[in-house]
């Protein structure tokens, strides 16, 4: 058994609800002691691709791989804004009307709250 092998033997499955659609963002609600949602289609495989191949390669943005808190993992984060400020421009530029046109509008609507 090779050692990637192991490691995802060694990862918990996830199961999740049945899908469903609120303000026309598909998601859905994995099946955790503490709410998450799953949200397939906020950002299509291109702009997924851009977005990371950006946070990799801009010297702007931070790119961590350090362990993470909950599993020692590597986190494989890069933080994109900082206090609400932008800190990795470019990944910005690319997130700003993700996070504006859909992602706000489908928390809003998701956690009846029109000022968040």
């Amino acid at each position: 058994m090779s050692n990637s092998t192991a490691k995802n033997k060694s990862l918990p499955r996830i199961a999740f609800d049945a899908p469903a659609c609120v303000d026309g963002m598909h998601e859905r609600r994995a099946r955790l002691p503490k709410r998450a949602y799953l949200i397939p289609s906020l950002l299509s495989r291109d702009e997924a691709t851009l977005v990371r191949r950006l946070a990799e390669s801009d010297p702007t943005a931070r790119f961590a791989r350090d362990p993470d808190t909950v599993d020692r993992l590597p986190t494989f984060e890069c933080a994109v804004f900082d206090g609400g400020q932008p800190v990795a421009t470019a990944v910005c530029r690319v997130l700003e009307p993700v996070v504006t046109e859909r992602l706000l509008p489908y928390l809003r609507k998701r956690f009846d709250c029109p000022t968040l």
